[in-house]
């Protein structure tokens, strides 16, 4: 090999060539490759169109068992036992000692290593990427699995790019077709979009199963069963988010959406830090610590707490308003020249439409309403000094009035 670690025509001569043409009966070498979680080694290592070298796997079969691999030059499939079955038939030195099965009590070898294959090696010093396997490991296993009395083609890792990239889209792509499938034979169920996704992604995965083993049977490993597992999980989450988002405008487009009650209250207001802070420690603390008739404490939608990783705004605002029974807007300054603090008062108005006295606002900092937003009267906390009191009754006594 050159210092790039390519194969070139000098590797013989270069390669302890005495040991190999005048000690040696025979000769290999096996390299030993990590695709897609699949170990594998190629039969013969060519270094150009008329030389090669066969694994050692493939050079002992043939020797020693009469073997020769019935197989074209394509990679064969490692298949790697357990790790204790390795180092239960291995001998090891220790303090200078010799221990192992095959070791008798003066530390001389007996006879159950006649007729038996010795790989010489370092199961510490010589560990690959493979799982942390050795080196001499992987050459038992591989040598194992040619020495069998049965002449059986090892499978084929299935390792075409663009098989697998279409793989992977074609799965994503199924998932969809089943989920449309679904949502049109069972349209009573569309309420519940999480279980028909997880329907949908269940069925998908089963079908890639059902793949895995007909190209096992086809004596073909496919081994990038994670990406396309992936594909389907992602296009699962995302049609749950699009299908969400759909339903919900349809119902916006139809007059206010009917959501699941929530939350007793939404507090609504411009995030600004020191607008945060102060509606924190003023509005959200007080509300939190009331209780409802029976005792249950108020639910509070405020988006400090209440907002997920990953939701998408809109939506999640807007689920939380129509599933609220109070909206206590906060006016300030810049309150209604804020995108978010717009969106939601305009979707509290619509609900306020057909339940009156949903909006209770605050006024704080100003006295400047849009007309549109007018004729709902608000709490003006700069010249009253016990606002929060106020409110906090008219809260009591319009959750348990509803209750």
């Amino acid at each position: 090999m050159d210092l790039s670690g390519n194969l070139t025509t000098g590797f013989l001569e270069r390669h302890a060539s005495r040991l190999y043409r005048e000690v040696l009966d025979g000769f290999g070498h096996t390299r030993f490759d990590h695709l897609y979680g699949v170990a594998k080694y190629d039969p013969y290592l060519r270094l150009n169109e008329s030389v090669s070298i066969p694994a050692l796997p493939i050079k002992i079969a043939e020797d020693l068992f009469g073997r020769p691999i019935s197989v074209d030059n394509t990679a064969i499939v490692l298949y790697l036992g357990y790790r204790a079955d390795a180092e239960l038939h291995g001998l090891a030195f220790k303090d200078g000692r010799l221990e192992g099965a095959c070791v008798t009590g003066n530390g001389t070898l007996s006879d159950c290593l006649r007729g038996k294959i010795i790989i010489v090696g370092s199961l510490a010093a010589d560990v690959t990427a493979m799982q942390s396997r050795a080196g001499p490991e992987l050459l038992a296993w591989a040598l194992s699995e040619r020495v069998l009395p049965a002449d059986l083609a090892s499978p084929k890792p299935l390792t075409n790019a663009w098989l697998l990239i279409g793989l992977a889209l074609g799965h994503s792509a199924l998932t969809l077709w089943i989920l449309g499938v679904i949502l049109k034979q069972m349209p009573p169920m569309r309420g519940r979009l999480w279980l028909l996704i997880c329907l949908a992604g269940a069925l998908a995965i089963a079908v890639l199963c059902l793949l895995v083993v007909g190209l096992r049977a086809l004596n073909v490993v496919y081994a990038q069963v994670t990406l396309v597992t992936i594909g389907i999980v992602a296009t699962s989450v995302l049609s749950l988010a699009f299908l969400r988002k759909r339903a919900l405008v349809t119902d916006l487009n139809n007059g206010a959406p009917t959501v699941e009650e929530t939350y007793d209250i939404f507090i609504s207001y411009s995030r600004t830090p020191e607008n945060a802070r102060w509606v924190t420690r003023n509005v959200y603390e007080p509300l939190s610590a009331l209780t409802k008739a029976d005792g249950s404490p108020v639910r509070i939608f405020f988006d400090q707490n209440s907002l997920r990783i990953g939701v998408y705004w809109f939506t999640e605002l807007t689920r939380a308003i129509y599933g609220s029974r109070l909206f206590v807007p906060v006016y300030s300054t810049d309150y209604f020249d804020k995108p978010f603090c717009k969106f939601e008062i305009e979707q509290a108005f619509i609900k306020e439409a057909t339940q009156r006295g949903f909006v209770l606002p605050l006024s704080r900092g100003t006295t400047s309403v849009p007309k549109q937003y007018g004729h709902v009267q608000f709490l003006d906390i700069d010249s009253k000094a016990g606002y929060i009191e106020e409110l906090s009754q008219v809260v009591k006594m319009r959750l348990n009035s509803d209750a």
